[in-house]
């Protein structure tokens, strides 16, 4: 895999729809931050990410415990950022991943963001 950072962080968004167009069931929000006025030089910036695959939910679903562990790790290099994810035990009490989400900085804010983005797409399990 080649490119550079801004590079990827630029495919973002398209990322995004190939999910959405692709993983029905899935979900996927990317937070970018634009200028006041749009500049046609100026592509918008990054902001954080966050992703849910349906394959995961049902495979959650079907074979995990019913409980969600949440984490977050601090991401190093040029960019920073908290890599969070929330992830379940499987039958063989091994992390299975649920979903995960990449934002600027560990804070009530940014895993807030997450609960809330995955209740939305979890509340079925409860009820």
């Amino acid at each position: 895999m080649g490119g550079n950072p801004e590079e990827a962080y630029k495919l973002a968004p398209k990322y995004r729809e190939m999910i959405l167009r692709t993983n029905t069931g899935s979900v996927a929000e990317v937070d970018t931050e634009t200028e006041e006025v749009p500049s046609i030089d100026r592509a918008p910036e990054f902001k954080a990410f966050f992703y849910g695959l349906a394959g995961l939910k049902r495979g959650f679903l079907s074979g995990c415990s019913p409980f969600i562990f949440f984490d977050g790790c601090h991401l190093k290099g040029r960019y920073g950022g908290v890599l969070l994810s929330a992830v379940g035990t499987d039958a063989n009490c091994g992390i299975y991943p649920l979903a995960w989400a990449i934002v600027e900085n560990e804070c009530k804010e940014s895993c807030m963001g997450i609960l809330l983005a995955l209740s939305g797409d979890v509340h079925w399990a409860l009820g």
